[in-house]
């Protein structure tokens, strides 16, 4: 048996997009903005159900400006203007 449940809580999230191209292995998005985000925040890249869409977690310093530090590095490539 599959049980399936839509996720919601992506609904009204907090989003921005990146500014650039980031690569696997890094512990940095560079994204438009950073408002609305908060230090250790576990934050999504990409789309739910998107094949290489993963779950960071922001670092404990409060994001501001155009980039985001993870507390650990990537797995996957992220293209420009991912959610």
């Amino acid at each position: 048996m599959i049980i399936k449940s839509r996720n919601t809580l992506a609904d009204s999230a907090q989003k921005t997009f990146l500014t650039n191209q980031e690569v696997s292995g890094t512990n940095i998005l560079r994204w438009k903005n950073a408002s609305g985000f908060q230090a250790n925040w576990a934050i999504q890249a990409g789309e739910t159900g998107e094949e290489q869409t993963e779950v960071v977690i922001l670092n404990s310093s409060t994001p501001a400006g155009t980039a985001g530090t993870l507390n650990a590095n990537t797995l996957y490539e992220h293209p420009v203007d991912t959610v």
